[in-house]
């Protein structure tokens, strides 16, 4: 960009002085003055336009840099979290697996004994069934 400038205003310089030397008019002198301006003006212009689009680049490029590194974060807490819910999680499932066996050992014992007193019951009922007091009384 800036030897783009420097070209153009060389080559205006140089036109000008190939204008003014072969032509030798005020006119044409003045015309070729005020288009330098013009161009350097513009050039002017543009750079201040370039420079506020740079700016303006660089804070978006800021924000970027900030966001992710909040995305990495909230990764990062994320992972720590992931992490003790899987340790609570194996845990609790550790205990869960004794609890089952604890309940399998109840449920077996429960099961003798309701089975026990199945047992008494029929022979209490065969019992009545054969009393003599169940014949008088039934």
């Amino acid at each position: 960009m800036k030897g783009s400038k420097l070209s153009l205003s060389w080559v205006l310089s140089l036109s000008l002085s190939l204008t003014i030397g072969l032509c030798g008019a005020a006119v044409a002198q003045d015309d070729l003055v005020d288009l330098l301006r013009k161009v350097q003006d513009n050039n002017t212009a543009e750079a201040k336009r370039n420079s506020e689009r740079e700016q303006r680049f660089s804070a978006k490029a800021a924000q970027q840099k900030t966001l992710l590194k909040e995305a990495e974060a909230e990764v990062a807490r994320q992972e720590r979290l992931r992490e003790q819910l899987k340790s609570k999680f194996d845990a609790n499932e550790a205990l869960l697996g004794e609890l089952q066996l604890l309940l399998d050992k109840r449920v077996g014992d429960l099961g003798e004994l309701f089975g026990v007193f199945r047992q008494i019951a029929d022979d209490t009922q065969t019992m009545l069934f054969d009393s003599l007091i169940t014949l008088e009384n039934p």
